[in-house]
């Protein structure tokens, strides 16, 4: 029995699911659910779009650990995996609902409730990696948290990061601007990444990460951006041929547990969901940017042509972005929230 591929190549088999507490009863009748080993207390429903061994994921197996640990039981989490609640959006709209809850969600998958949220998929916004993460750490995810929290009666307890974006496709390989004019790549619901494509001449297709293989398979699209971990755990590689290590944005995650859970909760148990998810996303994006120093080489062994951009290659792609920074501006409804995001340190 496995539980679909990971980052790392390995599957989660049983073995894999003992190591990690999981009673093997119950994977056996219900493969699909990683369930907890405890049924007493308050059970705790979490979704994820990625296996379990996903660096998407492993932040929720970092909560789990955590809370069932500090609140000896009283709280037990149950980790659906593989999108089987639906993409990212769906689940927020059942966090909303009080359905689900909670959610390990890309930050973009945010953005239709809250535009102003969008301010970090703008392309070539941040310094690097970590400059995003601390970002959303610091004033600027204060100034972004209240908002996510009223849209969707939820709590957010941390950010953390599925790494940058880098151009791939399996037509040629991208050097200019001009490379990506006529592609079909998939955008994700973010209305600033599917301007960013179409400032560039791309033709920007909305798939839903969970079909992103099929839609290369079947040529729906050509290519997508999503991380270099994400193009191994996924076997994107499988599909592609060219990638240019662009790094035009940051993928930033949130950890989000429904209000309506933290109602059922003590006051004590509550603060250690808090504290757990905190430390949870912080984890994971430590794990991802650990995992991305050497998932390149690892493409470029199965095959994967890789381009790599110096600061002056990138910088025509980042002057075709005017167009779409001053559309943004608008949309998010404050245009000091773009200063703010690059002042943050």
């Amino acid at each position: 029995m496995t539980w679909g591929s990971s980052r790392n190549g390995e599957s989660m088999t049983r073995r894999r699911v003992l190591r990690y507490g999981v009673v093997a009863g119950a994977a056996i009748a219900s493969p699909f659910v990683w369930r907890s080993a405890q049924a007493a207390g308050v059970q705790m429903r979490m979704g994820s779009d990625s296996p379990l061994a996903d660096e998407h994921s492993i932040a929720l197996v970092k909560l789990k650990e955590l809370v069932e640990s500090k609140t000896g039981g009283r709280v037990t989490i149950t980790i659906f995996p593989n999108a089987q609640l639906g993409d990212n959006v769906a689940m927020m709209n059942s966090v909303k609902a009080g359905t689900l809850d909670g959610n390990y969600t890309d930050v973009g998958a945010l953005s239709g409730a809250v535009p102003e949220v969008d301010v970090v998929s703008l392309p070539f916004l941040f310094a690097d990696k970590q400059h995003a993460v601390r970002a959303l750490n610091g004033a600027l995810g204060e100034k972004l948290k209240p908002n996510i929290e009223k849209a969707f009666n939820c709590a957010v307890l941390g950010w953390g990061s599925d790494g940058v974006r880098n151009m791939w496709n399996n037509k040629h390989p991208i050097h200019t601007p001009d490379d990506v004019k006529g592609l079909k790549m998939r955008v994700q619901a973010s209305q600033i990444h599917k301007d960013t494509y179409i400032a560039l001449g791309a033709l920007a297709t909305p798939i839903a990460f969970s079909e992103l293989y099929t839609a290369l398979q079947t040529g729906v699209v050509d290519g997508a951006d999503n991380g270099t971990v994400d193009m191994l755990s996924f076997k994107f590689y499988q599909l592609t041929k060219y990638l240019t290590l662009t790094q035009h944005v940051t993928i930033l995650d949130a950890m989000v547990i429904s209000n309506n859970f933290l109602a059922k909760v003590s006051p004590e148990d509550r603060e250690i969901i808090r504290e757990a998810g905190k430390t949870a996303s912080e984890f994971q994006a430590k794990a991802t940017f650990d995992r991305e120093t050497t998932a390149t080489k690892e493409l470029q062994d199965k095959g994967i042509q890789v381009v790599e951009l110096s600061d002056s290659d990138r910088k025509p792609f980042a002057e075709k972005m005017s167009t779409v920074y001053g559309t943004a501006a608008k949309r998010i409804g404050d245009a000091s929230l773009i200063d703010l995001a690059r002042s943050s340190s």
